[in-house]
């Protein structure tokens, strides 16, 4: 009943098991190399500046056997309270080393079904380093619409290893994927290690121990089991945690294995340069791996492997973030996407890899009011796998990533001033958090997501994502392949296309009934692309669809409904897209979804991709029919639209001051009541009215008068990425102005200076397009067709 403490100095070795009620090191307490040790305590706390604890090293693990055993016998650290094990104030360091592992995980090669007690792995877990007598989790393949106990994860022992093939003690009960080439695999992680951190079990509140390194110290596990972890209810209270480290390249949790822990698995908080690799983490409530303030840089989170073991069943509520661990329970969440994700795998989930920046936009806890988390740029995010999550696997929320002024050395942080202008509502003061800089520039950084891997889950995507390229995107049977409400164009040269080099399948019984019946999915998908409206052009590159996907480009999710989208107006331009594959039953584009806008988008090519048309439109555009090369195709697979052999693009017309009943004048003198789309409550300037109009040609705008309004036409991309600049020769007339009616040739390659997606930053007129500055005054002819004629109607 001793409460110990290691004065600094004095180094200490514990060599067989120990027990103390608590102990508090600022020399050094090291494990014996040679003998099995456990230490029981009901705190282990290394102290700055000079507390060491060493339990094993890289060189020499802990022998076998070695560990902390934390007891619930009331004693507190001073810091970190109650049943905890870890370091303090700079200086202070832990570290637990034990045997390595080649793998801590794997994946199946073959096909497991029900009845069998073998499996058969993509390497020999003796190499791996798996033994016999370990403990292996198996995650389940099941896609929408298997819930719940349908999609369940297993638990065996391992009895035995050949070559590839691991026998175990028990048959499983639900089947399981292992098909290489067209990867769809379970994982299988293995839960054994050599050392172990565990205590008591839960008490009555469900608190166990945690595991931190905090204000300064230094953490490191590699090759550990904790068990019994998280004190559910209390912030800061982890298996295994990085608290306030700061620039800590030093902390690292490799290798573990994190299971049975009541409030979440491994959380990165205020900390940079750290390290999470390699870890499986199985049986947790809330999220598992959890980045948490909106501050934390160039961390590394690599190669992780989270197992919910039943669909949706790791929600917990009563945490001081009832989003990441409860409405929005994930297996990864991060409020900062400035770190690197890297071939991560998330199964079972609610959501799996969730960075939820709408809900805390200005970040949490110390970080509050000084970071901008919907603007952070990103890390490296490559290789991450989700499946098998009941709503999202890859769900990104709403980013744009811009060029912010902070760093490692400022924690993180924007300076108070920056950050002020960012929320001061004035339009005319810059923060490094806005869509501009002061000159009207772009202030986006592109960004790359590379080979990620979704397969069985109802949705993959986000709401709002600017500047980031999906890159070799694989969606297998997800019930919408990537969903994505609003976007814009790249900012950064050489990044240019929105989604790049994918593929977008699903697979029926028709297909490989094998998969399709592990899966469990529908016949027929609902959405390859369920893809946003706008802004300007939407890119897709040398992309592969195949199977029976429903419709395979959908434009439009949602847009026009309570300000969702960027005014409904996109340009989507298709570059080498592979339809070959396809089920001849797929519609290839459609025009709206999910009550999306139908009346506004546009599909352009340079190439084969739209069946020999150069672009296709809705068929509630019927100016078009008035134009030389337009006709309606009557084709569903274009969703019946009306066919061009002349290109198409966007003329939108932002409103300000409201519904001004804007008429389109096409060639000919057709008439046509251009859509208009309505503002969302808070933002009067996101309104505007919207046409697709024929490059080359003469069109008149006819509107009430000249207040509030901008002009856009086209995009930039078109003369700089693609050849030739768009042009149009038009003509504004305000019916209850004339005297402001003004003409004039517009380019692809106009300003769209202080023009975003949610409008123009200033409503004065002086931006975009035509502007009173630039037209010039219109002849005196009469319109090509009486103005009382009533406009057609979309």
């Amino acid at each position: 009943d001793c409460d110990v403490v290691v004065p600094s100095g004095m180094a200490v070795e514990i060599a067989g098991d120990a027990e103390v009620a608590s102990l508090v090191v600022r020399g050094s307490l090291v494990w014996s190399p040679t003998q099995r040790s456990v230490l029981h305590a009901g705190f282990v706390v290394a102290e700055g500046p000079n507390g060491l604890i060493e339990v094993g090293t890289e060189s020499n693990p802990a022998p076998e056997g070695s560990g902390v055993y934390i007891r619930d016998n009331g004693r507190q650290h001073e810091a970190l309270g109650k049943r905890s094990f870890g370091s303090w104030k700079q200086g202070a360091a832990f570290h637990v080393h034990g045997r390595p592992l080649q793998r801590t995980w794997d994946l199946l090669s073959r096909h497991a079904w029900p009845g069998e007690s073998e499996v058969q792995l993509e390497h020999s877990p003796q190499e791996s380093g798996w033994r016999v007598g370990d403990r292996v989790v198996l995650a389940p393949t099941a896609s929408y619409p298997k819930f719940k106990h349908d999609s369940k994860a297993e638990t065996f022992t391992v009895v035995g290893m050949e070559g590839n093939v691991l026998r175990l003690d028990r048959a499983l009960t639900q089947p399981r994927a292992g098909s290489v080439v067209r990867r769809v695999q379970a994982e299988i992680i293995n839960l054994s290690r050599s050392v172990l951190i565990t205590g008591d079990g839960f008490d009555g509140q469900g608190h166990g121990l945690h595991v931190v390194a905090h204000s300064g110290g230094v953490g490191v596990v590699k090759y550990a089991r904790v068990t019994k972890g998280g004190q559910h209810g209390l912030a800061g209270k982890y298996p295994l945690h990085f608290h306030m480290a700061g620039d800590c390249p030093g902390c690292q949790f490799v290798g573990n294995a994190i299971e049975e822990s009541s409030q979440r698995g491994i959380i990165v908080h205020g900390t940079h340069r750290s390290l999470v690799s390699e870890n499986v983490l199985y049986d947790i409530m809330g999220s598992y791996i959890y980045v948490e303030d909106g501050n934390e840089l160039e961390n590394v989170i690599s190669y992780n492997v989270a197992i919910c073991p039943i669909k949706n069943g790791c929600k917990v509520g009563g945490t001081d973030n009832n989003q990441a661990d409860d409405l929005q329970q994930s297996g990864l969440w991060a409020l900062s996407v400035s770190n690197d994700f890297i071939g991560n795998r998330l199964v079972n989930m609610y959501n799996g890899f969730f960075t939820q920046t709408s809900a805390f936009p200005h970040g949490r806890g110390a970080a509050a009011g000084r970071v901008c988390t919907m603007y952070a740029p990103f890390g490296k995010i490559s290789g991450n796998v989700c499946h098998s999550n009941e709503r999202f696997g890859f769900y990104l929320d709403n980013n744009f990533p811009r060029k912010l002024r902070r760093s490692v050395q400022s924690n993180g942080l924007l300076d108070p001033a920056d950050f002020h202008a960012h929320v001061d509502g004035n339009p005319r003061t810059f923060s490094s958090c806005d869509a501009f800089t002061e000159a009207g520039e772009d202030n986006g950084v592109s960004a790359i997501v590379e080979d990620q891997l979704e397969i069985g889950n109802s949705f993959s995507g986000q709401y709002a994502l600017g500047d980031v390229q999906f890159l070799r995107w694989h969606a297998i049977n997800n019930l919408h392949g990537i969903y994505w409400k609003e976007t814009k164009a790249m900012a950064s040269t050489g990044i240019v296309a929105h989604i790049k080099d994918s593929t977008f399948e699903w697979i029926s019984s028709w297909d490989d009934s094998e998969i399709r019946g592990i899966l469990g999915s529908p016949e027929v998908g609902v959405a390859a692309i369920a893809g946003p409206g706008g802004l300007g052009a939407f890119i897709i590159e040398n992309t592969a669809f195949k199977g029976h996907l429903g419709d395979a480009i959908a434009a439009n999710q949602h847009c026009g409904l309570t300000g969702t989208g960027g005014l409904c107006t996109p340009e989507y331009q298709l570059a080498q897209i592979d339809w070959s594959g396809v089920n001849p039953d797929t519609r290839r584009i459609r025009f709206g979804i999910s009550n999306g806008n139908d009346v506004l988008p546009i599909f352009s090519t340079f190439d084969d991709s739209l069946g020999g048309y150069v672009s296709v439109a809705s068929s509630r555009q019927d100016h078009l029919l008035g134009l030389p090369g337009c006709h309606s195709t009557g084709d569903r697979a274009l969703d019946n639209g009306i066919g061009c052999d002349v290109p198409l693009r966007r003329l939108q017309v932002w409103s300000s001051h409201g519904n001004q009943g804007a008429v389109l004048v096409a060639p000919g003198g057709r008439r046509w009541a251009m859509e208009f789309i309505g503002p969302p409550t808070n933002n009067n300037r996101k309104q505007a009215f919207g046409a697709a109009v024929a490059v080359g040609e003469s069109y008149v705008v006819e509107l009430s008068h000249p207040d509030g309004i901008t002009l856009e036409f086209s995009d930039v991309v078109y003369g700089t990425d693609f050849p030739g600049e768009d042009w149009i020769d038009l003509e504004i007339r305000f019916r209850d102005r004339p005297e402001a009616n003004r003409a004039c040739r517009i380019s692809s390659g106009h300003s769209r200076a202080f023009i975003s997606s949610d409008g123009p930053l200033f409503d004065d007129g002086s931006l975009g397009a035509c502007t009173a500055a630039t037209a010039s005054s219109p002849s005196d002819e009469p319109p090509s067709s009486p103005s009382d004629e009533p406009p057609s109607s979309p």
